[in-house]
């Protein structure tokens, strides 16, 4: 391996580990968010923090999923497939309890749309 290759791979992995830390501080703030919520009986389960951290998702992954379901317009598998291509811990089964945690965290459009596309899953599982 020539010293130019050596330096690029050391590059990719400072990147990653970069990556890594990010998602660490952030999965700490979210724990303590929980905690902070549990303390003051004000839980909601599952919470979009619960999810986030189950999931091990970054903050960009978050933000996607939540863009996502913004702009949700009543084709479900059609999200469920983009919101899987998010992240590697994300799986169509898994998608709703994220998006169940957007219901119970956020308010206004987004959890309408949350919920919309909670009873499309719910017809969909009766339907089968």
């Amino acid at each position: 391996m020539t010293a130019e290759n050596e330096l690029q791979q050391l590059k990719q992995d400072m990147a990653k580990m970069r990556a890594d830390i990010d998602k660490l501080k952030s999965h700490n703030f979210t724990l303590l968010t929980i905690i902070g919520s549990i303390i003051d009986g004000n839980a909601v389960l599952p919470s979009l923090q619960e999810a986030s951290v189950l999931f091990d998702l970054s903050k960009q992954e978050l933000r996607d999923i939540i863009a996502l379901v913004s702009d949700y317009d009543g084709d479900l598998a059609a999200f469920k497939s983009k919101s899987a291509q998010v992240c590697d811990t994300v799986t169509e089964q898994s998608v709703m309890y994220i998006v169940s945690g957007i219901k119970n965290s956020c308010s206004g459009g987004l959890q309408a749309n949350a919920e919309r596309i909670l009873a499309d899953e719910d017809a969909l599982m009766k339907e089968k």
